[in-house]
């Protein structure tokens, strides 16, 4: 077996390298990743699958109550090293945590028993992501908009429908069209501006 922090990962409890390993990195910038005394840390790559199945057996052994209390702990440890902008290390302990809550029996993400892994495999190791609720509907106000396309209530509960259901477009363009047929819609302005704030910023997010 391979060595966590020089003690073979076999006489270490469950979990207990990786909570090691959360417990003793110190500051993880790029330039670190070489050093000689953080690596000494790092699991060896040939160990990680072995250590990847029994974090997975450990977690097959806890009920949801359990699972929330690792989470607990993982996450405090990450919070340390966030606070001291160790980011590469915190992430390791946020990904514990959500591995641990996450629903069934998930694969172990690599991150967790080697910590020079891909970081783009962290992301994979999330599993899919979630899927927004689909937009509120709201076939009164389109009934009412097929008739009279800018009635203004209808404009109104429409574009606040679609900002409750996420779907900024189309909010947008219902808050633009009753913002332009009343420009006295001291609201409707608002709410136009507070959209297209969060487009704007939901642009730069993936730029």
């Amino acid at each position: 077996m391979g060595q966590c922090k020089g003690e073979p990962a076999a006489t270490l409890p469950d979990d207990g390298c990786l909570v090691r390993l959360l417990e003793l990195w110190g500051p993880s910038s790029t330039s670190e990743e070489s050093d000689m005394k953080t690596k000494r840390l790092h699991m060896d790559p040939t160990e990680a699958p072995r250590l990847q199945e029994r974090l997975r057996a450990f977690r097959r052994t806890l009920d949801a109550r359990d699972r929330s209390s690792r989470a607990g702990v993982y996450k405090e440890l990450a919070n340390k090293h966030f606070a001291k902008e160790a980011w590469r290390v915190a992430l390791v302990g946020y990904l514990a945590g959500i591995w641990m809550l996450r629903e069934g029996d998930p694969p172990c993400p690599k991150l967790l028993a080697n910590h020079l892994s891909e970081l783009v495999e962290a992301a994979a190791a999330l599993g899919p992501p979630l899927q927004p609720p689909p937009p509120e509907r709201s076939p009164p106000c389109e009934s009412v908009l097929s008739v009279e396309p800018l009635h203004p209530t209808a404009l109104w509960r429409l574009a606040k429908a679609h900002e409750g259901g996420n779907n900024l477009s189309e909010a947008i363009v219902a808050a633009s069209k009753l913002a332009r047929s009343d420009a006295s819609h001291a609201e409707a302005h608002r709410l136009l501006d507070r959209l297209q704030q969060r487009t704007a910023q939901y642009g730069k997010m993936f730029s």
